[in-house]
């Protein structure tokens, strides 16, 4: 017997390592008991990594990372070395990466020990995971401001193809986003996740070259002001009685896309939206109003107003939901919005992620897997008026 051999056999080794995330990409393979390094890379709107490793019966796993985590207020979510619990109904360790908002503009590495102990000598595998940055993206985009005739000031991102040519038409992707950047910085709109920069990066590619508009819902009243009334039927639902009505923002938003579709080189014949979350909402409630603009609608995680949904039935729609959302509840928003396009007759597709998909921060975060779909973006650009 070889030292390799007396080597392996004298040491507990795992029996198998998956690790997933929630863009439903492959990040991992390849596993080899004996090999105890790895190193895999996730995309800038991850933050968090299911490690899920296959052990004998009489093992025991310990599991710890060695870096501080941080929610994006700066809280301390997870400090280095701590034990991270495993979680049953996942089935694996939820690696938690930071969410601070300094640790957006550089790669993210977060270093993985799993020590597996048994009846020979233990082992320690060690997985580095480093979350992409994505800087040169967000340096694409201009910041601008826009003031409606409502007197709404609406800031806003655009990305125009660095090669751009003012005798082309270009598509014009319109990205709504949802609650949470509302009072953040205007840069989170493209940082916290890929609603934007996802096809600015197909553009610069040569792979549908577009044009993207992302305005920003600033707010005095955080409780009741949204792009739609969703966050006062949610606090105060006699005063808003439905979650589906524009509000000023949304209204100033759609004056600032009218304003771009003037100014620049745009194909009026494939004007995209798309929303997550509360810009999901928006999408429905401003297509059904101008339903004559879109060549195509890309809601997630949201609902529609089951009323009125008729002037949209010639636009085509892909939807997606999570399981278990906690805040977008399917049984109060996804199901009925499904019952209501199938009662008008309207023509969809659907993405539904299944329990445990979206697992962290958690089930409303479906629009990680929505972006990263390949498909859905070609499908999306196959779309004409």
């Amino acid at each position: 017997m070889n030292e390799k051999e007396n080597n392996k056999n004298a040491r507990v080794m795992l029996e198998g390592l998956t690790i997933r995330d929630i863009s439903l990409k492959e990040i991992f393979n390849g596993f080899e008991p004996e090999r105890m390094d790895y190193a895999i890379r996730v995309q800038s709107d991850i933050y968090g990594v299911l490690v899920s490793p296959v052990i004998k019966e009489g093992q025991t796993i310990t599991v710890c990372a060695d870096h501080d985590v941080k929610s994006y207020e700066g809280d301390l979510n997870y400090k280095a070395g701590e034990v991270i619990p495993y979680e049953e109904s996942l089935g694996g360790y939820v690696v938690q990466l930071s969410q601070a908002y300094e640790d957006y503009d550089y790669e993210f590495v977060q270093k993985v020990r799993i020590k597996v102990e048994g009846d020979k000598e233990p082992s320690t595998y060690t997985v580095e995971i480093t979350r992409e940055n994505d800087s040169d993206v967000y340096a694409l985009f201009k910041k601008g401001s826009f003031v409606g005739s409502n007197d709404v000031e609406v800031p806003y991102l655009i990305y125009t193809p660095t090669n751009y040519d003012p005798n082309k038409k270009y598509p014009v992707i319109f990205a709504l986003h949802g609650s949470g950047q509302r009072t953040q910085p205007l840069d989170m709109v493209l940082k916290r996740y890929q609603m934007a920069t996802i096809w600015a990066k197909d553009s610069e590619k040569g792979h549908h070259e577009c044009i993207v508009l992302a305005p920003q819902c600033t707010v005095q009243d955080p409780e009741v002001e949204n792009w739609t009334t969703l966050m006062g039927y949610w606090s105060d639902s006699k005063k808003y009685p439905d979650p589906y009505t524009a509000m000023p923002q949304l209204d100033a938003a759609y004056e600032l896309l009218q304003k771009i579709l003037k100014e620049y080189s745009c194909d009026l014949n494939r004007i995209y939206m798309t929303g997550l979350s509360a810009g999901g909402f928006a999408t429905f409630t401003l297509s059904k109003r101008y339903p004559d603009l879109f060549a195509a609608l890309a809601p997630d995680a949201s609902g529609a107003d089951p009323k009125g949904l008729e002037a949209i039935k010639g636009i085509p729609i892909w939807l997606f939901q999570a399981a278990g959302d906690p805040l977008v509840k399917t049984e109060e928003f996804y199901y009925p919005t499904i019952a209501a396009l199938d009662a008008a007759g309207i023509p969809y597709k659907k993405s539904f992620y299944e329990e445990g998909a979206v697992f962290f921060p958690n089930a409303h975060f479906s629009w990680v897997a929505m972006y990263a779909n390949e498909e859905f973006r070609n499908w999306l650009f196959e779309q004409h008026k």
